[in-house]
């Protein structure tokens, strides 16, 4: 199953990881903004029109988090579909991200189990 033009923005500050999930996502008909940090994360939120997933690391540099930034989009975009990636199994509470419908995955993620879970998520809708 492809994209049929969703509009994903992608927030990781590893560049090549980054890169690597952009490109695979565009490969699979996605439209897919990114960024680098929460805060740039952020500003292309409050760019762009209609958002179908944000996909974001949960340790980003420059004083945002990846939770932080699901909080200030979900203020605007309630409804917007989320994948957290964390490397830190401590770090946040499974438990509360099903709670406020936040998908989890943990690092390393292969990329088709990263494309599986946004076609998933993006799907649930």
């Amino acid at each position: 199953m492809h994209g049929t033009g969703q509009t994903i923005v992608v927030v990781e500050d590893d560049e090549v990881v980054r890169l690597l999930t952009v490109e695979a996502l565009r490969n699979m008909g996605y439209v897919v903004h990114e960024a680098a940090t929460g805060a740039e994360g952020a500003r292309l939120l409050n760019l762009l029109g209609p958002v179908d997933l944000l996909l974001s690391d949960i340790g980003l540099p420059g004083g945002v988090s990846g939770k932080q930034l699901v909080d200030a989009a979900r203020s605007m975009r309630p409804d917007l579909k989320v994948i957290l990636i964390t490397g830190y199994a401590q770090e946040v509470l499974e438990a509360d991200l099903v709670a406020q419908k936040i998908a989890l995955l943990r690092k390393p993620v292969l990329i088709d189990v990263l494309l599986r879970k946004v076609q998933d998520v993006i799907r649930a809708g």
